[in-house]
């Protein structure tokens, strides 16, 4: 008989999520979903984060429900106790860690937490946008920085006797 029909199904769901969650390919619009959803600091919709991304509500949705499918965000609440209604999603509890981006400029604003810039107090945070000059500073901070970075850990490497 297989075991996975006698495993309990929150283990198997767990491992389901776990699963997208190592599989999932960086995408800048997921980027900056969990940046505004970092920035915002409270549980947002789908509808809030398209306008705060400044992306279509369909793709921002489809976004959603692949970081949620993920384990990423989790649901947070609904905006009423029955039918339908707006779902508020929320960071998961384990996604502390940075989800890995698809350029290297993108990624350090991630670790900075600058995909996002405020604006009017009370109103959503904007998109951050780089011109050319400022990719350019980026692009050489993250070459200056890199050797140092390299040295970090294979010191660290060494000290845990992994190498």
């Amino acid at each position: 008989m297989n075991d996975e029909y006698r495993t309990p199904a929150s283990i198997r769901i767990a491992d389901d999520k776990a699963r997208r969650r190592a599989t999932m390919r960086p995408h800048l619009s997921r980027d900056r979903i969990l940046d505004a959803m970092r920035t915002y600091g409270r549980p947002l919709s789908p509808k809030q984060l398209s306008e705060i991304i400044g992306q279509p509500l369909g793709a921002t949705a489809y976004h959603v429900r692949a970081l949620f499918a993920a384990g990423v965000i989790e649901l947070a609440g609904r905006s009423r106790a029955w039918g339908p209604g707006p779902r508020f999603y929320a960071l998961a509890e384990d996604s502390g860690r940075v989800a890995p981006t698809s350029d290297v400029v993108e990624r350090l604003l991630v670790l900075a937490g600058a995909m996002t810039v405020p604006v009017a107090p009370g109103g959503y945070p904007s998109p951050a946008t780089l011109d050319e000059r400022a990719r350019a500073e980026l692009t050489e901070i993250i070459s200056s920085i890199a050797p140092e970075v390299r040295r970090l850990a294979v010191a660290s490497t060494k000290r845990s006797g992994a190498a």
